[in-house]
């Protein structure tokens, strides 16, 4: 369920403005306490469950056009009284709790050229522009056919839609040019990607009447790839799609009889990984295997944390070996020394006009990498807090989180690139694609360093949960074998998830947000950005199904991940945050504490109730916590 959904909607009517608010001293168009115009819409499509009840809201006039603010309230309201607006629906800071019945429209654009006829119903649909994408019909057409992603994302509505709109032609645009697929079963959104399946596998296409596509109001917003179509439309076209439709052909199917899953794949691994841990007489908990998994697939940067022996480093061997990766797999042991870039990747030698690579090789691990973008490598860096990470990792946190056709790490000024004797073997510039997969591991003591809040926010931090010793003596013990079995993914099978769009509830968001407002109020670095509520989304869209792992136990983990690694620091500034511990080893007066104790439908915060009382331990002994 997303609220990132775009909208269409229209000034609002003075009798509804009645019938909203009881009070008819309002306008739609007004001028509030700061004296800035003020424009109210309602919505004329759909929004999502997230804003039940709510019926109308609020944007600045200036947004909408600059000229508004010198313009009096009724000539806007003239001006907008026969205009579409579009725009992205979010709900005040203020009404946490949907007590009210209005919105912040955000985004808001006016809709140009197409006169606002009586309120109609609206449905958005997902529009594919074939002169944007740089594609032709057939081209598309043998995408979506082969099940490949598109590399495009519509700023699609909760729910999937029934169609979508297909153009090809820019100029001189004729009916052949307008398709609408029909037959859709699901349209999966996924890193700036969209993969489509219809019913039975079955590819539906219908050339669109012009003066129906006429009548189709294009979404002005930059990148939205969204139409409104009118909701009758809308049904007689899926009413009586069988009518002069084209079976264009049929999905290649992933499923035949005898093929597995990739659902069915992503369990195998686990169940690998826990019995290969076994064969190598290595203990971890299957939850830590599980986590550790849907971390690697929905984080670009996972860290494993704890003292020293619990088998942070081994681990990461075993899921490489699983993975099948061998010489796709590199370890990088962090040199102390390290202080930028340089150390890790290497340098242009200006004397001799030559590029050096570092000692690391991961230069040309990298560039193999980008040569098999198909296949999964990844690199592992050891102690990686012996030295700075924001210097020696600094261009690789910049770009991780870009698009992944964006993602390029630079070797040297590519100005250069005609001088350079060895430019042919190594670019200015290497493309760093989603198929590589970086990992680390940490030792917290006073050899190394802390992490920033700009590593922080960008990477998953997991402590392995240490079990009894008397487990580990009986895996020593019942060694059978150590040969190691493994399964082999592709990049596209790796990062694959079982959920569609934004998947977190409204009381998960909830949480989310108190969370972020009271860790602000103490101390305004250790708020929640919109980076990591997107990262736990995407964990929490990753998590496979029938799985030994709940979404409960992943809300804990991803709370004490990503958001309690930041605590930190002197008593004066937490304790009121963390609490402290009575005789009996129980949290008193600790603020978060009781916001997992209201929360308790969402998960009962067993692990992040125990980091708390760690970091109460910590105040207590030293008067601060690491």
């Amino acid at each position: 369920m997303s609220k990132e959904i775009r909208v269409l909607g229209k000034l609002v009517t003075k009798e509804n403005l009645l019938k909203y608010t009881g009070d008819e001293f309002k306008k739609p168009v007004f001028q509030n306490s700061d004296y800035e115009n003020v424009v109210v819409v309602e919505p004329i499509s759909d929004l999502s469950e997230y804003f039940a009840g709510k019926q109308f809201g609020y944007c600045s006039a200036w947004r909408l056009n600059k000229k508004y603010n010198l313009m009096s309230i009724e000539d806007i309201e003239n001006d907008l009284k026969d205009k579409y607006i579009s725009f992205h629906p979010r709900r005040y800071s203020s009404d946490t709790y949907g007590r009210d019945n209005k919105f912040q429209a955000y985004d808001s654009k006016i809709i140009e050229d197409v006169v606002a006829s009586d309120i109609k119903k609206y449905i958005p649909l997902p529009y594919f522009d074939l002169d944007e994408m740089r594609m032709n019909v057939d081209e598309f057409e043998e995408t979506i056919k082969s099940g490949k992603p598109l590399n495009i994302v519509p700023e699609m509505p909760y729910e999937d839609p029934s169609m979508f709109i297909v153009k090809k032609q820019k100029n001189n645009l004729q009916e052949s040019d307008i398709f609408v697929f029909l037959n859709i079963e699901s349209m999966k959104y996924d890193m700036y990607t969209t993969i489509i399946k219809f019913c039975n596998n079955k590819i539906v296409k219908k050339i669109l009447p012009t003066e129906v596509y006429e009548n189709i109001i294009l979404d002005p917003w930059r990148g939205s790839n969204v139409i409104f179509i009118e909701a009758d439309v809308e049904r007689d076209l899926n009413n009586n799609f069988k009518l002069d439709c084209e079976i264009v052909g049929e999905l290649n199917s992933n499923n035949t009889e005898g093929e597995i899953t990739v659902c069915e794949k992503e369990n195998n691994l686990i169940k690998l990984l826990d019995n290969n841990s076994r064969k190598l007489g290595l203990l971890y908990d299957k939850k830590d295997l599980i986590n550790f998994h849907i971390a690697v697939k929905s984080s670009g940067l996972v860290i494993l944390s704890g003292m020293s022996g619990t088998g942070k480093s081994k681990l990461i061997n075993l899921y490489a070996k699983t993975l099948g990766l061998d010489d796709r797999f590199k370890m990088i042991p962090v040199s102390p020394a390290w202080t930028d870039d340089a150390d890790l990747l290497g340098y242009l030698d200006y004397r001799n006009m030559i590029y050096r690579p570092a000692d690391t090789d991961l230069v040309n691990f990298l560039i193999d990498a980008e040569k098999h973008s198909d296949e999964l490598y990844m690199v592992c860096f050891d102690e990686m807090n012996l030295a700075r990470v924001e210097h020696y990792f600094s261009q690789f946190i910049s770009v991780l989180e870009n698009n992944d056709s964006e993602r390029y790490i630079q070797l040297y000024n590519s100005n250069l690139k005609e001088r350079v004797y060895n430019s042919n073997i190594y670019p200015p510039k290497i493309l760093i694609r989603k198929n590589v997969i970086f990992v680390g591991t940490v030792n917290i003591d006073e050899s190394t360093f802390h992490f920033s809040d700009k590593v922080l926010d960008r990477a998953s931090v997991i402590k392995l949960n240490m079990r009894p010793f008397n487990d580990l003596a009986e895996i020593k013990r019942n060694i059978i074998s150590e040969e190691i079995e493994y399964i082999n993914f592709n990049k596209e099978e790796f990062f694959e998830t079982s959920a569609i769009g934004f998947t977190m509830t409204e009381e998960e968001l909830n949480l989310l947000d108190e969370l972020s407002q009271i860790l602000k109020s103490h101390n305004p670095r250790m708020g929640i950005g919109y980076r990591i509520v997107t990262q736990i989304n995407q964990y929490l869209s990753s998590i496979p199904e029938n799985i030994d792992y709940s979404r409960r136990e992943a809300i804990d983990n991803l709370i004490v991940q990503r958001i309690l690694t930041k605590i930190r620091g002197a008593d004066d500034q937490i304790i009121k945050l963390i609490g402290k511990l009575d005789d009996d080893n129980n949290l008193q007066d600790s603020i978060l504490n009781n916001l997992f104790n209201f929360y308790v439908n969402v998960s009962d915060f067993k692990q992040s109730k125990n980091v708390l009382i760690q970091k109460a331990k910590e105040l207590n002994l030293y008067g601060y916590t690491i």
